[in-house]
């Protein structure tokens, strides 16, 4: 196992809210997010290592990235991430010096599939799992009904069966090529990639037509710092990355609020009836900003930013909010941010505060 990463720092510079990147002909200089001082924040392309000339904020690219992910605790579970953000991935040590000279990242091979080829495959495969009694309680709990926890489509991974569940959903006529969390295994078999250690609740993600699109496993244990989970196949035998798509709850219209999980915002859209839109994680916006031209062709006008309360205490998500309500601005959208009151951390939780007051 060699310690080669598949990406550079520029890749996950690019991924981040670094503004006003230039680059010269071993490194890049930009603005510093940590200092705020213009043009000096030096990114080397030879060490794929940050440093500020300033605020002598410095490290290695999975540091850098965890500055902006700091809820991933840890090089590891950043360079998962990050594979997953760029679709790329190997087995690396993560904890290892990077070496110079590395090849350039190289794509899997497989294409993602069609948009309604996935949403036709992930709603047969859903179709075929069950809810557990301990999950429907725990969705209850949280403030969802039984008629939303059908229509949104919750269900328990399964513990076993993987190799039957692909059969099955392959012989109703479904694509399992580009799917992500379908891949070939050692048998040349097409299975499902459910795991044991990584058991909990699916989660759809839905696009703003409310088609399938991919999904998230919150995980029964957490581990490595992780609640939840892609549900993906990057780096097996014809598997291919979910990669970070945006989640819709509700029906998109001229006001659509913005929060992290897909899970939270489609709990706050059902306690509070506003259309959510919800991203993996703070420092992912730029996924969201992507969407702003098809929002803006659905009558979107105004964008409410509702992340999580420990923006207060937390530099980077506070950051991260700050530059999502710039770029909406830029792009013609009226744009807020919304507080209430942090004892309740997340938006579902002060929703659900509300409704039982």
């Amino acid at each position: 196992m060699g310690n080669d990463f598949p990406f550079t720092i520029a890749d996950v510079a690019a991924l981040l809210p670094i503004e006003n990147q230039r680059p010269k002909n071993e490194s890049i200089d930009a603005d510093c997010p940590f200092c705020g001082k213009t043009r000096k924040l030096n990114l080397s392309l030879v060490r794929d290592a940050f440093r500020c000339n300033y605020c002598q904020a410095q490290g290695g690219m999975l540091d850098l990235y965890l500055r902006f992910r700091p809820e991933l605790r840890g090089r590891p579970a950043a360079y998962r991430a990050l594979c997953e953000d760029l679709r790329v991935g190997r087995s690396v040590n993560a904890t290892a010096p990077v070496q110079k000279n590395r090849p350039q990242p190289q794509s899997q091979g497989v294409p993602l599939a069609m948009p309604w080829e996935l949403h036709r495959t992930y709603t047969t495969l859903f179709s075929l799992l069950g809810l557990s009694a301990k999950h429907r309680e725990d969705l209850l709990r949280r403030g969802l009904t039984e008629e939303q926890i059908a229509r949104f489509g919750y269900k328990s991974t399964p513990a076993f069966g993987f190799q039957d569940l692909a059969g099955r959903v392959r012989q109703s006529g479904c694509v399992l090529e580009g799917v992500p969390g379908f891949y070939v295994d050692d048998d040349d078999r097409w299975t499902v990639r459910f795991h044991a250690r990584c058991s909990g609740i699916v989660i759809p993600i839905l696009s703003p037509a409310g088609q399938i699109r991919g999904a998230q496993i919150r995980l029964d244990r957490p581990f490595d710092g992780r609640k939840y989970m892609w549900f993906s196949s990057a780096e097996l035998k014809c598997g291919v990355s979910s990669g970070s798509p945006v989640h819709f709850a509700g029906p998109v219209g001229k006001t659509l609020y913005l929060t992290e999980g897909g899970l939270k915002g489609t709990i706050a859209h059902c306690l509070s009836g506003h259309s959510f839109a919800c991203i993996a994680g703070a420092g992912q916006y730029a996924n969201f900003t992507r969407c702003f031209p098809a929002l803006r062709d659905r009558g979107v006008e105004e964008i409410v930013v509702a992340y999580d309360m420990d923006l207060l205490t937390n530099t980077m998500v506070r950051k991260a909010c700050g530059h999502i309500l710039q770029a909406a601005r830029e792009a013609g959208f009226r744009a807020e941010q919304m507080m209430w009151d942090p004892i309740y951390k997340g938006i579902d939780d002060y929703y659900l505060a509300e409704k039982r007051k």
